[in-house]
């Protein structure tokens, strides 16, 4: 088990989250509930690259005939984000957020992970109502996206609203 890998266990059970080790492929899995979407989620620590990543993953895959429609959506929101990504895989339609940080010189802390986990699961959270309106209420991805970045306008500027976010799912 790396340095790194053992640095995260310690921190989410600093939080008292419940979660999964599977040491021999560096990984944590742990579910986290947002307020759009209960989330799984995978903390994945690459000693020999020096990072480490987070995905969270929509709770539902999408359906085949639905995901041109979602890569659309994927895209427009794509296009706004500052850190991270949205991603779909058009095999099985699962569809995840991923967040990484470079960990080389062991520079990874308890703040890093925080912030690695939180510029994950913000967009992931919002983002996750558009995609169920472009699923089940008949939105195209341009109206999904325009009316999840007018709701959430606001919170860009707002630090006060990511913090609270936060800071729910962190007690």
């Amino acid at each position: 088990m790396s340095h790194n890998l053992q640095l995260a266990i310690r921190y989410l059970e600093s939080l008292e989250w419940r979660f999964m080790v599977e040491e021999e492929q560096e990984i944590i899995r742990l579910d986290i509930s947002v307020p759009n979407a209960k989330l799984d989620c995978i903390l994945h620590v690459l000693p020999k690259q020096e990072f480490i990543l987070f995905f969270s993953l929509f709770p539902i895959p999408i359906p085949e005939e639905k995901r041109l429609l979602i890569a659309e959506y994927i895209t427009r929101a794509n296009y706004g984000l500052n850190a991270g990504n949205l991603e779909l895989d058009f095999k099985d339609g699962e569809v995840r957020y991923r967040t990484y940080c470079n960990t080389d010189n062991d520079s990874l802390n308890e703040e890093i992970i925080r912030h690695l986990i939180h510029v994950n699961i913000q967009p992931m959270d919002r983002y996750a109502a558009g995609i169920m309106k472009v699923l089940y209420g008949n939105q195209t991805p341009l109206q999904a996206i325009e009316e999840v970045e007018i709701e959430n306008d606001d919170e860009d500027d707002d630090d006060e609203d990511t913090n609270q976010l936060l800071k729910d799912l962190l007690n």
